[in-house]
């Protein structure tokens, strides 16, 4: 809503709620999770209602003797909706639930990597049994010549540590990488298709790339700050790359402010025209907006045949 100070505000809201429209803002909490704990948080608004509630939350102050608490909850449920069944459910259990899927694949990540490794050290010992074989003449020579325990390891096992060596020095820095740059899945449908003179028809404040070009690539994608704090943290975007869809590859050409609230306009990233024009006329699809800027004092024929020139081209795609 963009209310620096929204105490005490009125909210007028097209239905009715307890014989009243209007509502007086009272408090602001901190967002929090009621659907899907990987999306971005939905507003709400609390408010009084006394009639057609469907949930009631009661915050026990002890858990210590669950089943008694819950028999007098479910008694003064009765007193009060006598004919509803009672059904309850723990808001951990409920909260828990949601992150049941990424358990799961932890816990199956987790025992796929040990087998892995389990097999691996199986190689590596049947490699080494098969070298130790291979010098047990020269084991035995070195033995008699005084050799230590301590050299005869090192014998076996230097051509494998330098290796295990090399083979650190190439997954840690790639790894570290990637658990900090690594692919990362959102779901988006606040995105619009625009023409490269977009920035030139609104007034939008472009904060890096230069808004004159950012959108002449078919491959171009301006996000918002808010798309590109939840995708890059606090990196910089423009010059990152992104894949829609799969398959359809875009380039970060620029970063622009948020589109104010009060705008005709909400979106979280413009997407170059260009590249999706051609699918979208290969379906019939025609429902583009176009915008005009007209100067004072244009006269009105021009401006109508300009509108039929633009109808008699879009009617030949």
């Amino acid at each position: 809503m963009g209310l620096a100070n929204p105490i005490g505000k009125i909210l007028k809201s097209s239905d009715e709620y307890n014989g009243s429209n209007e509502f007086t803002i009272i408090g602001v909490v901190k967002d929090m999770v009621k659907e899907d704990p990987f999306q971005e948080t939905m507003p709400a608004i609390m408010f009084l209602r006394e009639k057609n509630l469907p949930w009631m939350f009661v915050k026990l102050s002890s858990v210590d003797n669950m089943s008694t608490a819950l028999e007098k909850i479910e008694a003064v449920f009765k007193k009060v909706a006598p004919s509803a069944p009672f059904d309850y459910k723990f808001m951990d259990e409920a909260f828990d639930t949601k992150f049941k899927a990424e358990i799961r694949l932890g816990k199956l990540a987790t025992f796929f990597t040990i087998i892995a490794i389990f097999i691996s050290c199986l190689g590596l010992f049947g490699l080494i049994a098969y070298i130790a074989e291979k010098k047990t003449k020269e084991i035995g020579i070195r033995k008699v010549l005084g050799a230590s325990v301590f050299q005869m390891w090192q014998l076996l096992s230097k051509d494998f540590i330098v290796l295990i060596i090399l083979s650190c020095a190439i997954a840690i820095p790639v790894s570290y990488y990637f658990m900090q740059y690594g692919e990362k899945i959102f779901q988006e449908d606040n995105i619009v298709y625009a023409d490269s003179n977009a920035f030139d028809m609104f007034s939008w404040r472009m904060l890096d790339g230069n808004p004159k070009t950012a959108l002449n690539n078919p491959s171009s994608i301006v996000l918002t700050e808010k798309l590109a704090q939840k995708f890059f943290g606090n990196e910089n975007p423009v010059g990152k790359t992104l894949i829609m869809d799969g398959d359809r590859t875009y380039q970060v050409t620029g970063l622009m402010e948020n589109v104010p609230t009060n705008s005709h306009f909400s979106f979280d990233a413009l997407v170059s025209m260009d590249k999706i024009a051609k699918i979208i006329s290969n379906t019939g699809y025609k429902g583009y907006i176009s915008f005009e800027s007209l100067s004072d004092g244009k006269p009105k024929e021009l401006v109508a045949q300009m509108f039929n020139d633009f109808k008699v081209a879009f009617e030949r795609l």
